[in-house]
């Protein structure tokens, strides 16, 4: 289920204070009284702004004037576009624009393959289905891994890197995942589609333990699971920023429309220019941002994504993919904004149940896809590399060499 809210940006001058993190402006921002009808929340809460620089330097007093405009719940989206448009016409503000939340679905090509092989089981003796990770294994004739059988042979598993995920909901009870390094952080309790998340988690995080599968950075420190639904998603993205410290790792399993306007032309979260200014001030303190290319098969090296391209990027890491060989397919979006890649298919983790159902806490598929897939893998190899550089030189690698390593 889709749910839109308005996302506005108000140029420092014109906020006066503050009152429970809803801002209050000054009163050039008010005098024709149209702005008066509405409430602008702050993505920044007072506690962010207490503990700046103790984990990190993220600077949340530039991220002040970004809000969500409240108590539009009951609007049509029509009537939240034309709100937006008119408010998008003052000075004073830098941008306005309907956020459009909805999780990653499925590409519905590859949707219709996996119903063709689903496996059903009802027994609790869970197998491995490690020989079915591909994906952590080194290239070879038919598929190309990215080899992190190495990475735990030199002992590397993550340890010294937190990770966080944010999307629509995850299953912290699973039986591959549960673990009190498995953290809510902001929870969704009135949605109960955790599968998505379920099955990124699995990939990077799920627990060494015999059976199911294997996480390919198990080891991490923590993986923080944001749900972007109740607050909205820079407010989700804003809370994950409280809890990273320089060279850890927050990856993006969102997408959103495109340039064009139409409905499934899927592009990276951070076209919308509210994500992108939480995203830099993320990337200026040393957080490394993994985040989808989106489902949309979408060239951002057209004409209509110049400004997207010509904005100062400092460092984001975004996440297309292929098949198991590196080759394309016609799902991921791509372009030269486009980094790294990784499987789009075929991708066995926990979650969904197609492959293997013990129940809603013991179940498991092997056709997760789209860059959904592909964006764990990738973020895998990076939190690997962090962690390795971490342990050998005591400091971490920023954004930008992490981007071209």
């Amino acid at each position: 289920m889709k749910k839109h809210n308005i996302v506005i940006k108000f140029n420092r001058e014109v906020i006066q204070s503050r009152d429970n993190q809803v801002l209050i402006l000054k009163s050039v921002a008010t005098q024709d009284n149209f702005l008066t009808q509405f409430s602008f929340k702050s993505i920044v809460s007072d506690e962010m702004l207490v503990i700046q620089n103790q984990i990190n330097t993220v600077n949340f007093e530039n991220l002040v004037g970004i809000c969500y405009v409240q108590d539009i719940d009951n609007m049509a989206l029509e009537e939240k576009e034309h709100l937006a448009q008119k408010m998008n016409a003052y000075d004073f503000v830098e941008y306005a624009y309907v956020e459009t939340l909805e999780p990653m679905e499925l590409p519905p090509n590859l949707q219709a393959d996996s119903e063709k092989i689903f496996v059903n089981k009802t027994t609790n003796d869970t197998p491995s289905f490690g020989r079915l990770q591909g994906y952590k294994d080194p290239a070879g004739p038919y598929y190309s891994g990215i080899d992190m059988e190495y990475g735990w042979s030199l002992g590397i598993t993550g340890q010294g890197i937190r990770i966080a995920d944010i999307e629509h909901n995850f299953n912290y009870n699973h039986v591959n995942l549960k673990k009190d390094t498995f953290i809510e952080l902001v929870s969704n309790n009135n949605n109960t589609n955790s599968d998505h998340g379920t099955a990124v988690a699995g990939i990077m995080f799920a627990k060494d333990v015999g059976f199911g599968v294997k996480g390919m950075v198990y080891g991490a420190d923590a993986f923080y699971g944001i749900s972007e639904i109740p607050d909205g998603r820079v407010s989700g993205i804003a809370r994950g920023l409280e809890i990273l410290r320089a060279g850890d790792v927050f990856i993006y399993e969102m997408q959103t429309g495109g340039a064009r306007g139409t409905p499934q032309n899927y592009v990276p979260a951070d076209f919308n220019h509210a994500v992108w200014d939480v995203t830099q001030e993320a990337l200026k303190a040393g957080i490394i941002i993994m985040m989808a290319a989106g489902n949309g098969n979408e060239n951002l090296d057209l004409d209509i994504y110049s400004e997207y391209r010509n904005r100062i990027d400092n460092g984001v890491i975004r996440v297309g993919g292929g098949d198991r060989s590196c080759r394309n397919i016609n799902i991921s979006t791509y372009g030269s904004m486009i980094h790294v890649q990784g499987w789009v298919e075929s991708v066995t983790t926990t979650g969904y149940g197609y492959l293997y159902n013990g129940g809603p806490n013991n179940n498991y598929t092997k056709e997760f896809n789209g860059t959904s897939s592909a964006t764990p893998i990738a973020a895998s190899a990076a939190v690997a590399i962090q962690s390795w550089y971490k342990q050998q030189t005591g400091h971490v690698l920023t954004p930008m060499k992490c981007e071209r390593y």
